[in-house]
């Protein structure tokens, strides 16, 4: 086929393409797909035999869900080689920069939790603990604090708008 057949052809089954891709997010990702797709169509179009049973919309969403497939795997491959941490090698010294394993400790949940409400009064702080870390329900806070329902719900909503502002949460919509 020349260029102007290919270019009607794929104008007629682009939308094909476009389905086949969609669960791709949208942008580069889901772009670089389509081009997999135009590939794989335009490498196993002529081979197609139609006198073997298989239509032609059926030969080509197998050779391009292979292809897709193919590609993606090598995709996340590259991605997790780019983001993991190579193991460490038993019997090496640490460089300057390196961090000794007792660095790698799981954290004092305690120290987390007093840096998360640092800054904040100590009525409201007193709250997000009971609440949230003591698992108290609201009325149950109400009674232990003793200060009215309707004052906790307004100072809950005042404190998760705080800690939103400070830790730079942005409100959806």
């Amino acid at each position: 086929m020349d260029q102007e057949q290919w270019t009607e052809w794929f104008s007629e089954y682009e939308f094909l393409l476009n389905r086949w891709t969609s669960r791709f997010p949208k942008g580069p990702l889901q772009e670089e797909a389509m081009q997999i797709a135009r590939i794989a169509c335009w490498r196993r179009l002529p081979s197609y035999d139609p006198a073997r049973g298989a239509s032609l919309q059926t030969y080509l969403f197998r050779a391009v869900q292979g292809a897709l497939h193919n590609w993606y795997r090598r995709y996340e491959a590259r991605w997790l080689e780019r983001h993991y941490l190579p193991a460490p090698v038993e019997g090496r010294e640490l460089w300057e920069n390196e961090v000794e394993d007792d660095a790698l400790q799981p954290l004092d949940e305690d120290l987390v939790w007093q840096s998360y409400l640092e800054g904040l009064p100590q009525d409201e702080a007193q709250f997000l603990t009971l609440h949230y870390k003591n698992g108290f329900s609201l009325p149950e806070v109400a009674r232990i604090m003793e200060i009215p329902y309707e004052r906790l719900k307004k100072r809950k909503q005042r404190c998760l708008v705080k800690l939103r502002q400070k830790y730079g949460y942005k409100e959806t919509i």
